[in-house]
């Protein structure tokens, strides 16, 4: 799938080969520049020295009248609390304040609902908890409509970072723990949506949070739930997505943290592929369509930056999605960047206890 540019065409004066005794020699060097451009224009060295814009768009559009109505998702996934893309304070980039920039960015307008689809933190030391807190700041600040109670921030703080989680603005839910947390109720374009968090019994380590069968835990959920839409979300692996498709109730989409399946989704890998990670390299989008229903691999983004998915309207069947990833001038969010200086601050002092 091509990437999204912006292209400013130039025309020369007609009788540039005839105004000047050089003319013809500038047209063939011009030509020659242009042919060798396009032959490399695949070659990740010379496109990782090209100028970095400020995002990179992977994925398509529908057309402005077909968008019209349609309910849009902007998702992220597999974040893991990155703050930075080194652990020291003097490292390339402040990620996090580049991915909320285009996070408040994609919120403008029209306002779509936002979501996690979990792996938001990780680790489990005291260090690991501050950047949770501080990460876990950052969305309360965008305002979340719903993000997977996952076993990443089960094993954060030994049960108390979950206690902080049940006090967050932001909806921590998941349908198929022992003790479930019911799923998020929303509003968009006129429309009801059930939004439903789960995690496949395979995502969790020994000794981790008690799960149920997520299958049944989703049609619980939505028995009596009178919307219009469902969207299951969460750590779901490729088995569960096939059950969830051939269900008697079916979600309009899928949004998964799991591992992507990239013997049918192709040659993705993460998104960031150079070595300083302050630029992106474009790869597919991680979606997929398994019985008709949409499924988006959030693993394929990367910490740096978030999906964009227009659901199907019933009118066309068709729908919009596209990747945007922050690069290396991205600017800089001001509270994620304050939340993140506050972090290393609070990291210095401790260092000098």
């Amino acid at each position: 799938m091509a990437a999204t540019h912006s292209r400013t065409k130039g025309h020369a004066p007609a009788n540039l080969a005839h105004s000047h005794p050089f003319g013809w020699c500038a047209m063939a060097f011009l030509s020659i520049a242009l042919l060798a451009l396009l032959a490399n224009a695949d070659d990740p060295q010379l496109s990782q020295a090209a100028p970095q814009e400020s995002t990179v768009v992977v994925g398509e559009d529908l057309p402005e009248s077909e968008a019209a109505g349609a309910i849009r998702l902007v998702v992220t996934g597999n974040v893991e609390a990155l703050l930075q893309w080194c652990a020291c304070e003097t490292g390339k980039g402040f990620l996090s304040a580049k991915r909320v920039h285009l996070l408040r960015e994609a919120l403008k307008g029209p306002r779509p609902l936002l979501i996690d689809a979990g792996r938001a933190f990780a680790g489990d030391s005291d260090l690991d908890k501050k950047r949770g807190e501080a990460h876990l700041a950052t969305m309360e600040s965008l305002g979340y409509d719903a993000a997977l109670l996952g076993t990443d921030a089960m094993a954060l703080g030994g049960g108390h970072f979950v206690d902080r989680l049940s006090q967050s603005t932001v909806p921590w839910t998941c349908s198929n723990l022992t003790s479930p947390r019911a799923a998020v109720l929303r509003e968009a374009q006129g429309k009801k949506l059930a939004l439903v968090g789960l995690i496949s019994l395979d995502q969790v380590a020994s000794g981790g949070p008690a799960l149920t069968d997520p299958v049944p835990a989703y049609l619980s959920a939505v028995a009596s739930a009178k919307v219009d839409l469902v969207v299951a979300f969460g750590q779901i692996n490729d088995a569960d997505v096939g059950r969830l498709v051939a269900c008697e109730r079916p979600p309009a989409a899928i949004l998964t943290s799991a591992k992507a399946p990239r013997e049918r989704l192709g040659n993705m890998g993460r998104v960031y592929q150079n070595l300083e990670k302050t630029a992106w390299s474009e790869r597919p989008c991680g979606r997929l369509a398994v019985g008709g229903v949409p499924v988006f691999y959030t693993e394929v983004i990367g910490p740096g930056g978030h999906m964009s998915i227009e659901l199907p309207l019933p009118s066309t069947g068709r729908q919009g999605y596209r990747h945007v990833l922050s690069t290396g001038s991205t600017p800089d969010d001001s509270e994620a960047r304050r939340l993140t200086d506050a972090f290393f601050a609070e990291v210095r002092g401790s260092a000098k206890e």
